[in-house]
């Protein structure tokens, strides 16, 4: 199954949360809605992989954090 993955070239949203994410530390998903104004940030995180961002994605207890690998 493929998702219709915004272009992050034409993307502001993508560009955006691709931006605060390159300090390649992890980033709960709430923290990523608040600082870029956002929602679906797992939807978000597809998005990305499909243009070829690798993210690392962990668990800890009831929270989602996202790193853009280095």
């Amino acid at each position: 199954m493929t998702i219709h993955a915004a272009n992050i070239g034409k993307s502001e949203r993508l560009q955006r949360v691709k931006k605060f994410l390159n300090d390649k530390r992890p980033h709960s998903g709430l923290e990523i809605a608040k600082k870029c104004h956002v929602y679906a940030i797992s939807t978000i995180m597809c998005e990305l992989r499909a243009n070829g961002v690798e993210i690392e994605t962990t668990r800890k207890a009831d929270r989602w954090y996202y790193r853009l690998c280095p």
